[in-house]
Parts: C-alpha cells; sequence; structure tokens
C-alpha cells in the first residue's frame, strides 16, 4: 500500500471512495473536486493497494478564515497562506489501519515544504475526535455552513518546522 500525488487516473477510484463515504451529505461533484486538486496539487493524495484506490486527501491554499461551501467551485485569487484540507475519505476495506493518519502526515510534510503556517478544515461530528487527536483545535469564531450538517466544526492546526510529528 502507497501513498502518492493524485493524477488524472486516479479520479475513478475517488468518486468510489467518496461514494461510499458521503451518502448522507451526498458526493461532490467531480468538477468541483478537480478544481481544488488543480489550486494546488502538490498537496493532494491517494493511498492505494495494486493500483485501486482506497482512500484520498484534497487540499487547496485558501485566504480566509471561513472555509468556502460545498459543492462549489472555487473563486478566482483564493491562493493564501491557509492550506485547507477540503476533504479526507477513507474506504472501508483499509478503515481503522491508519490510512487516514498516514495521508494527514504526508500533507503535514507537503505543507511545511510549501511554507503554510496553519492548516484548516471543516470536520463533521462524527470526525471531531480524529483530527483532535491529529492536533487540531475547533476555531469557536467561525462556524461551518449548513451543508455539512449539524456538529460540523471549523478546525485549525498551526504547523510548526521542527515540532510536527503524525
Amino acid at each position: 500500500m502507497s501513498v502518492k500525488l493524485i493524477e488524472e487516473s486516479d479520479w475513478e477510484g475517488i468518486l468510489k471512495v467518496q461514494a461510499g463515504a458521503y451518502e448522507k451529505l451526498g458526493p461532490e461533484a467531480l468538477e468541483v473536486l478537480k478544481c481544488k486538486w488543480r489550486n494546488l496539487p502538490a498537496a493532494n493524495f491517494v493511498h492505494a493497494k495494486d493500483k485501486v484506490v482506497d482512500a484520498y486527501l484534497i487540499a487547496h491554499s485558501w485566504n480566509h478564515q471561513v472555509p468556502p461551501k460545498l459543492h462549489t467551485l472555487l473563486p478566482e485569487n483564493i491562493h493564501g497562506s491557509i492550506l485547507l484540507l477540503h476533504d479526507l475519505a477513507v474506504s472501508n476495506t483499509v478503515a481503522g489501519l491508519g490510512v487516514g493518519s498516514k495521508l494527514v502526515a504526508h500533507l503535514f510534510n507537503a505543507a511545511r515544504l510549501m511554507k503554510f503556517a496553519e492548516i484548516r478544515l471543516v470536520s463533521l461530528r462524527e470526525s471531531v475526535a480524529f483530527w483532535q487527536k491529529m492536533g487540531f483545535v475547533e476555531d469557536s469564531k467561525v462556524g461551518a455552513c449548513p451543508g455539512y450538517g449539524s456538529g460540523a466544526k471549523v478546525m485549525y492546526r498551526v504547523l510548526s518546522a521542527c515540532t510536527d510529528a503524525a
């Protein structure tokens, strides 16, 4: 099993993982996901075994404390000092095996190399504890858009050059 940057050939697998992970919220359109990927390809990863995608992480540059809404294309001129972790999804076939943590560790390394000082995300209610274990804290001043469901929280993690380890 390995982690690699997302390539064009990975999208079919990404969409399958997304469909299984977000039955309640509904999957985002391929066009929306690719828009976020194209913004910062070096911060987007898949986990695969035998070339079959079983998890993915999509992140992009952002310039505001409030994350963008779900199901929308990114506006122009959004490059900024914040790395927004848009989505992490893991299929049931590898759930509980540390794959999500592995993808996040790759993102932390990429973020430091690209000189991002902060990563922000919207955590769904059921994943808050996972993100807390990864060093994220709630930003109580910023609310998540209603499309994320009740209990969703905006969270952030400040990166330091020498002390972070996933």
